[in-house]
């Protein structure tokens, strides 16, 4: 990586976009700082969308190009690409919520540089990208469609009923490509499934308890989001020196999604912030 042209360094830090590192800053500045409504529905189509990705991977196991042709590292199946898909989801729906021309034409931007990084740096072909670009669509168009009839329906059930749903669906999405493939992308799938069930319990309760809104002065706003990262870092860092085993990564993006949708706003409310 260290031989990398100035094109190449420009094509490294716009594949980043579409790194976990990155959707976890961004969803926390969106949820706590900008709209707090928008960060819950930006959690509820790329976590899916996440999960997906990995799934047709398992199942149609296409190669990446070989080692000798990538300019960075890169594990996994290549078809379709996760960078392509996710970031359909994302900056497609983003802009179809803030329905200005400089939003809508900035992420269909990022969606074509950060598609088009992956071939540049070798760790995609073609059809990896264009398929990934077309499965983003697809979902991003069921989800705008599906998501207001779903949220009406769960929105009619028990909070404890939701709860138990949030709690005890996710982890069946983990065991059925366990069940399938002998040698499932774990790693993707528990932090899919699991940040999706502690954020799901999280905004249920913050729904019903807190009632958190980012409304307030710029200052406080702003304050906000360097303390949320500042400890969110740190209980990842902990978890993070407890292993690799399954349950450990699973409860790790648990704790991630659960403090993002609740125990951030807690605390920033408790602060007065």
């Amino acid at each position: 990586m260290s031989n990398l042209s100035p094109v190449g360094w420009f094509f490294y830090i716009i594949t980043q976009l579409g790194s976990e590192l990155f959707f976890i800053l961004f969803l926390s500045f969106i949820y706590w700082v900008i709209d707090d409504r928008l960060g819950r529905r930006l959690l509820y189509i790329l976590l899916p969308s996440v999960w997906l990705n990995s799934f047709l991977k398992d199942i149609l196991q296409m190669p990446r190009p070989p080692p000798s042709q990538r300019l960075v590292s890169a594990e996994g199946y290549g078809f379709p690409s996760g960078h392509a898909q996710n970031s359909v989801s994302l900056w497609g729906y983003l802009s179809t919520q803030i329905r200005e021309t400089w939003v809508t034409i900035t992420c269909t931007i990022l969606i074509i540089l950060i598609s088009i990084s992956r071939i540049y740096l070798g760790v995609h072909y073609l059809h990896d990208v264009l398929g990934g670009l077309v499965i983003g669509t697809l979902l991003l168009i069921a989800y705008l469609k599906l998501e207001p009839r779903l949220a009406e329906s769960l929105g009619k059930l028990k909070c404890i009923h939701k709860i138990l749903i949030s709690l005890l669906l996710p982890p069946i999405f983990i065991l059925i490509p366990y069940y399938m493939f002998p040698h499932p992308i774990s790693n993707s799938y528990l932090a899919a499934m699991g940040a999706l069930s502690g954020a799901s319990i999280g905004i249920i309760l913050e729904r019903k308890y807190l009632k958190f809104s980012v409304e307030g002065t710029l200052m406080r706003r702003v304050l906000r989001y360097p303390l949320g990262i500042l400890i969110l870092l740190i209980i990842l860092l902990i978890i993070g020196k407890l292993g690799v085993i399954l349950p450990i990564l699973y409860t790790k993006y648990f704790i991630l999604g659960l403090f993002i949708s609740l125990l951030a706003p807690a605390m920033f409310q408790k602060l007065q912030l």
